[in-house]
C-alpha cells in the first residue's frame, strides 16, 4: 500500500444505463453489459489512452457498492506524479477530449464530473495491514466549514479521526487530498479510506456502531461538513 498517490489524484466519475437496452449494445467490443462492459472498455480502452500520455500512472476502476443510491455509478482514480497539478489536470482535459473526437467514448458511460486532489498528509497504515487485500474504498469528500480554523481541522483529521476510522478494523489504510480548485457542491478535502471487507457493510457498520459512539464521547469537530461519503467494489 505505501506510495500510492504520490503527489496526486484525478478523479473521474461515469453514469451508466444500469442494465438497459443501451448498455447492453454500446458497452464495448467485448459484448458485455453493465459492470463488466465498463470494466472492459475503461481498462482497455481509457486507462490505455490515459496512462501512454505520460499524464498519469496506475488507474483502478470502481462501481458504487450501494447501487440504489442516486449518485454516479463508476468511479476512476489515476495516480498523478507531478508538481504542478494544475497544468496536468488542463493536459488530461485535453487528452480527454481528443479521446471523445476519437469516437472512443462509450455512449452507456457518460462522464458526470471530474476533479483533481493534491496529496496532504502521510500514509496511514493500520497495524497488521500488511499484504491486505483491497476490496474497495470509503470515498469521503468534506469540508471546514470555518476556514479560520483549518489547521485545527487537519491536525484532527489526522491525529484523531483517521487514526479512530483504522482503529475499527474496517479499514486498512488512509489517504488524505485537498481539491486544487474547489466548485460548488465538491468538497474542498477527501479522505480514501481501503478495506479488504466488503465495502458497503464497512461502511453500514461504522455508521451503525462507531460513528454513534464518536458523537458521545467528543471524538468529533463541529467543523467538519460532509458533502459526499460513497463506498466502492474495486473492478
Amino acid at each position: 500500500m505505501l506510495g500510492r498517490y504520490s503527489r496526486g489524484v484525478r478523479l473521474d466519475r461515469f453514469d451508466g444505463t444500469r442494465g438497459s437496452k443501451d448498455e447492453t449494445s454500446n458497452a464495448g467490443n467485448a459484448g458485455n453489459a453493465g459492470n463488466a462492459g465498463f470494466e472492459v472498455w475503461a481498462k482497455d480502452c481509457l486507462m490505455p489512452w490515459i496512462t501512454s500520455s505520460g499524464l498519469a500512472g496506475r488507474g483502478f476502476f470502481y462501481r458504487i457498492a450501494d447501487t440504489s443510491a442516486d449518485v454516479p455509478e463508476y468511479l476512476s482514480i489515476y495516480e498523478l506524479a507531478q508538481d504542478d497539478l494544475e497544468a496536468a489536470a488542463q493536459a488530461l482535459d485535453a487528452r480527454l477530449d481528443e479521446h471523445r473526437r476519437r469516437g472512443q467514448d462509450r455512449a452507456a458511460f457518460r462522464q458526470v464530473d471530474t476533479a483533481t486532489w493534491r496529496r496532504i498528509g502521510p500514509d496511514f497504515i493500520s497495524a497488521g495491514s500488511a499484504g491486505a487485500a483491497v476490496s474497495g474504498l470509503l470515498a469521503i469528500e468534506a469540508m471546514c466549514t470555518d476556514p479560520d480554523k483549518s489547521d485545527d481541522y487537519n491536525r484532527w483529521y489526522n491525529s484523531i479521526h483517521v487514526p479512530d476510522m483504522l482503529s475499527t478494523g474496517l479499514y486498512h489504510a488512509a489517504y488524505r487530498f485537498e481539491n486544487i480548485s474547489p466548485e460548488p457542491g465538491r468538497g474542498a478535502y477527501l479522505a480514501l479510506y481501503e478495506t479488504d471487507q466488503d465495502p458497503k457493510a464497512a461502511q453500514q457498520t461504522f455508521w451503525q456502531k462507531f460513528r454513534p459512539t464518536w458523537i458521545e464521547t467528543g471524538r468529533v469537530i463541529d467543523t467538519m461538513k460532509v458533502i459526499s461519503a460513497n463506498s466502492y467494489r474495486l473492478l
